[in-house]
């Protein structure tokens, strides 16, 4: 059974109307349900929550639950769900990023040898329960497919997911006419 994310990116009307709305008139409001747009990503949810963090990347905000302000949209879509993690993150946060952080991934990579000797990149192996995560570290198995603990970056992690950078895209555009700390994405995560 795999871990699946809800969530839904807000903006907050501080800006609105030249910034005349009182802030305690202000509030979130919800503009896209992500559940459409993000599939399954353990490599993702871990970075930026440290949800199945495999990568071992230090997450950028880590599980802090919801916010007290969130949006009735989001409120609305997480309804009654059974959740085991909740959290969110700015625009702010994101565009503070450090992308060529790294870390030893925990999965193995996968490559098939090719007949001239090189390499190519399958895929990764979900965690094996008492194998040591050394990096560098190099096996060949019974179907001559080379497994390997290596490096990766936040850069890496985050070129791979085409679903992510259009959230982020979209997550820029919005803090362009409503400010970096105005634009967020609530997340919950359930099994």
């Amino acid at each position: 059974m795999g871990i699946d994310m809800s969530g839904w990116i807000e903006y907050k009307d501080a800006n609105k109307y030249g910034g005349v709305i009182p802030p305690a008139v202000q509030r979130w409001h919800g503009v896209v349900k992500t559940d459409y747009i993000v599939g399954r990503n353990l490599d993702m949810f871990g970075m930026l929550f440290g949800i199945s963090n495999y990568t071992n990347l230090p997450p950028i905000v880590g599980v802090r639950g919801l916010p007290p302000d969130i949006s009735l949209d989001a409120k609305k879509s997480l309804g009654s769900w059974v959740t085991f993690a909740q959290s969110w993150i700015t625009w702010e946060e994101i565009k503070a990023i450090s992308w060529d952080d790294e870390a030893v991934d925990g999965r193995p990579h996968c490559y098939l040898k090719n007949k001239d000797g090189t390499l190519r990149h399958l895929s990764k192996s979900a965690p094996k329960e008492g194998v040591v995560v050394e990096e560098g570290r190099t096996w060949e198995d019974e179907k001559g497919l080379i497994w390997r603990f290596e490096r990766i970056s936040r850069r890496e992690v985050f070129r791979k997911n085409r679903e992510w950078r259009l959230v982020f895209d979209f997550m820029e555009r919005l803090a362009q006419d409503y400010g970096d700390e105005y634009i967020r994405l609530v997340a919950w995560f359930d099994r």
